[in-house]
């Protein structure tokens, strides 16, 4: 599936579930319908925005519709040990309810002492790709220091032998040691589905990357990731999700937050066309 049309100047930019865990799908649907330049958002299907209806699953997408804005990707389908991918069969069936383009996916699979967790990831990611387009969606896969793909040149193998395309989150990128040069490879691969923007500290200042992934970023713009050398490699065709997920965000009123969010992306993405 494509993405909307957009003007050749501008990009798609939207607001990823990880930045609305504390709100339902309606609500967010609501913020998002409120927005001008919101593309629209990501849903957490597999918990915080579950949806337990097509009913409910159609309302979304018609809500979203009329603003112009749409569901870009649902989330996750985590694969770890013993996994079988028809399990995702029920969250795909769902996106494609609300609208969706992607599924995002996750592997944790570590050693297994007889092939190795890149090898074993990929046959799932396969899978999980052909059960997908049964549905009308692609899935995408995420690579982090602690997951497989760890690092850009296993997000390159996981595209060329399974057709996912891959999704950047920028902080993982750069805690991992990936660079601008990194990202153009996979851009030159016609390997990125989309990009997650936040900010976050120049060096590592959290008690851990996973600590800091799920409770400490900041808003684009306001930590000391070289954000503005990342966009200038991402061609305007490629979808940016502002994924903050912050405890101090939280206090924040969501609407608010949105703005903020929507605000200081669309700052740095006009200022790097």
């Amino acid at each position: 599936m494509t993405s909307p049309v957009r003007d050749s100047d501008s990009r798609n930019v939207y607001l990823a579930a990880g930045s609305f865990l504390d709100e339902s799908a309606e609500r967010l649907v609501d913020i998002a319908g409120g927005l001008d330049g919101c593309a629209g958002i990501g849903l957490r299907l597999s918990g915080e925005h579950a949806i337990d209806s097509a009913g409910r699953a159609h309302d979304i997408r018609s809500r979203l519709n009329e603003s112009d804005a749409r569901v870009f990707d649902a989330e996750v389908v985590r694969v770890t040990s013993g996994f079988d991918p028809r399990t995702a069969v029920p969250l795909m069936g769902r996106a494609s309810e609300v609208g969706a383009s992607h599924v995002l996916a996750v592997s944790d699979l570590g050693e297994s002492g007889v092939r190795s967790p890149l090898d074993e990831s990929i046959d799932v990611f396969a899978a999980l790709r052909d059960l997908a387009r049964e549905h009308g969606v692609d899935v995408a896969v995420e690579y982090m220091a602690w997951t497989t793909p760890c690092d850009v040149d296993g997000a390159l193998r996981v595209h060329a032998e399974t057709g996912c395309r891959i999704v950047v989150d920028l902080l993982h990128h750069t805690r991992i040691g990936a660079t601008t040069h990194d990202l153009d490879r996979l851009v030159r691969a016609d390997a990125v589905a989309w990009v997650q923007i936040c900010d976050a500290p120049a060096h590592l200042e959290a008690e851990s990357l996973l600590h800091e992934a799920r409770y400490g970023r900041s808003i684009p713009g306001e930590g000391g990731l070289p954000l503005r050398d990342f966009l200038a490699v991402i061609p305007s065709h490629v979808d940016i999700s502002i994924e903050v997920q912050s405890d101090r965000l939280l206090a924040v009123e969501p609407r608010e937050r949105a703005r903020r969010l929507l605000d200081a992306t669309l700052g740095l993405v006009n200022r790097t066309l």
